[in-house]
């Protein structure tokens, strides 16, 4: 969706399954889902009360097209606790994703889901931000790779890659497995920040 055909474009950074801060945020910033536009940061999941109800409205806002988002580390994360690649721990709060009765359909609808966006031609979203040492382009063309690996029919693919990961051996986009720190990058395009409620951030593309 372009910038310039709603109302608000709103970029809203680390739900990470604090739905109630979530819906506290909306009803904050008066969200209209017929005039308005999320983009989420990624980190959807983990460490709030109820990751799976989080996931659950923000799969929904974007397959309504009121919304759009990238993966975080946290997602990733969950992924690879989904695969068996890495045990689950308390710490995590992705238990209610991995026991929901349609975690299989979640699942495989977050792993889908690209790791970087461009709202516009001034502005580029992306979870751990981009090295100064890449432009537009190679950004696209690295994270196009990623995500064509997490979106692959054949699992054994996903799972060695997520396995990579995991043991830290990935050196190109993925380095967000190393870099957990969590910022947008928004080049050339002027932001405000709108609110702020219950740790979760957001901010209004002017």
């Amino acid at each position: 969706m372009a910038l310039e055909k709603v109302r608000y474009n709103y970029v809203i950074g680390d739900v990470q399954g604090c739905f109630e801060a979530l819906k506290a945020l909306l009803k904050e910033i008066q969200f209209d889902a017929d005039q308005d536009f999320i983009w989420f940061a990624g980190d959807l999941i983990a460490r709030g009360e109820n990751s799976v109800g989080a996931l659950r409205f923000i799969k929904k806002l974007c397959e309504q097209g009121n919304a759009a988002t990238v993966l975080g580390n946290h997602d990733l994360n969950l992924l690879a606790v989904a695969r068996g690649i890495k045990k689950l721990k308390e710490k995590d709060h992705i238990d209610d994703v991995i026991h929901a009765l349609e975690s299989d359909e979640l699942v495989d609808w977050l792993r889908k889901q690209p790791l970087c966006l461009f709202p516009n031609e001034k502005t580029i979203l992306t979870h751990a931000g981009i090295p100064n040492i890449w432009d537009a382009e190679k950004t696209v063309a690295l994270a196009k790779e990623v995500q064509a690996v997490l979106a692959h029919d054949d699992f054994a693919v996903l799972d060695s890659f997520l396995k990579e990961i995991q043991q830290k051996l990935i050196k190109s986009f993925l380095d967000i497995g190393q870099r957990c720190k969590v910022s947008v990058s928004m080049r050339k395009s002027k932001m405000s920040m709108v609110a702020v409620s219950g740790g979760i951030n957001c901010w209004l593309i002017d």
